[in-house]
């Protein structure tokens, strides 16, 4: 092995005729963990599966034959694996890690891959310094859960759908776990650090606030995306019987305006514990309006965003799966661009069904589900 040694082969065509591979690692079952993103199947060498024990074979065969000239006895890993795909953009784009073992590869069963910036780059450490420690939690969540906790791509978080605007009932009735000042600016949610801060936006109006996430403990129905006070709703002149918004955390330097008729001492604390550049007030006593002004009337229809793809297959594996692993039977392929195939649920004018489908898609254990409201 030692002529092979710090070598890299690159290959085209390793294959004459990938379909009937593709059908085989089609028909195989995957599983995820701890240690790498995306599924993968167990060792091909080793599973009680003639056809895929003789396609290992053939590929090591390959190997010695095609890349490692002259290799008779070595010891071979072969799996197939299936990269996820995230909600959020920056998860997507690669991930890093090291094999320790005498030679690794991979071989690409993509057919007429569009874009020539996806693949394998392979780095040469130069240091001989240790890695930085690494992020096991957030290893984990990403690779058995799909939850992107990483504090760089989470600064890119952003969700849209219905906020629980709190009451001492919902506690009562026991639909929330934790009780919240209804006068303050605080937010309960379920995958945001505490003590950080969002941005809310009434997408009617594109009235905003600032408010700081106090818990992500709180027990209340996935259907919603946060639980909000009286006063963020009231700020916002949020319509009680559709509570819609736009949820946006706040990164390090963002710059945004906030239209208010007065500052209050929390809105103080708030800018002054706010990780941004700044914070403008716009139109300040201007315009004297009533904070419960009229709403219009909107027809009520929305929509359930499952995910976004690059490619139309992906789209359609994932509305088979879920005709195949739910009650739902009309998942919906919207084709955004030539490059973007979004998979919805709806529309839908009823928020009670919308609320059913919901909690019906969250079975499947996707993250960051948004709801689109269809214009």
């Amino acid at each position: 092995m030692d002529i092979y040694r710090n070598s890299t082969h690159v290959i085209d065509n390793f294959f004459n005729d990938i379909q009937p591979i593709i059908d085989l690692g089609n028909s195989l079952e995957y599983h995820n963990n701890e240690a790498w993103p995306g599924l993968r199947t167990d060792n091909l060498l080793q599973i009680n599966n003639t056809l895929a024990v003789e396609f290992a074979k053939f590929f090591a065969k390959n190997i010695a034959d095609k890349v490692f000239y002259g290799l008779s006895k070595f010891e071979i890993d072969v799996r197939f694996h299936k990269n996820d795909l995230y909600d959020v953009d920056e998860a997507n784009s690669g991930w890093i890690h090291n094999d320790d073992i005498d030679f690794a590869g991979l071989v690409y069963l993509n057919k007429e891959e569009p874009n020539m910036s996806t693949g394998t780059s392979i780095f040469d450490k130069t240091l001989f310094e240790d890695f930085e420690a690494e992020d096991y939690q957030s290893r984990k969540e990403l690779n058995l859960k799909k939850n992107v906790i990483n504090k760089e791509i989470m600064s890119k978080y952003n969700n849209s759908g219905f906020a629980l605007v709190y009451d001492p009932v919902l506690k009562k009735e026991k639909k929330i776990s934790k009780k919240i000042d209804n006068k303050s600016l605080f937010i309960f949610h379920k995958n945001l650090k505490k003590n950080s801060f969002v941005k809310i936006t009434n997408p009617i109006n594109q009235k905003t606030v600032i408010a700081e996430v106090i818990s992500n403990k709180v027990r209340f129905s996935d259907f919603y995306n946060s639980v909000i006070t009286s006063r963020i709703a009231d700020e916002l002149s949020l319509n009680l019987n559709e509570p819609y918004i736009d949820l946006v955390l706040i990164s390090q330097n963002s710059t945004f305006i906030a239209k208010k008729a007065k500052t209050y001492n929390e809105e103080k604390k708030v800018a002054e514990k706010a990780p941004v550049d700044g914070i403008q007030i716009d139109n300040l006593g201007d315009v004297n309006q009533l904070k419960n002004e009229a709403k219009k009337d909107n027809i009520f229809s929305y929509s359930i965003k499952i995910a976004d793809f690059y490619y139309k297959d992906s789209a359609m594996n994932m509305s088979n799966r879920i005709i195949d692993e739910t009650n739902i039977a009309n998942p919906v392929i919207k084709t955004i661009s030539n490059t973007k195939y979004r998979v919805l649920l709806g529309p839908f004018n009823d928020i009670k069904k919308l609320e059913d489908s919901f909690n019906e898609i969250k079975s499947l254990d996707f993250e960051n589900i948004e709801i689109l409201k269809d214009v």
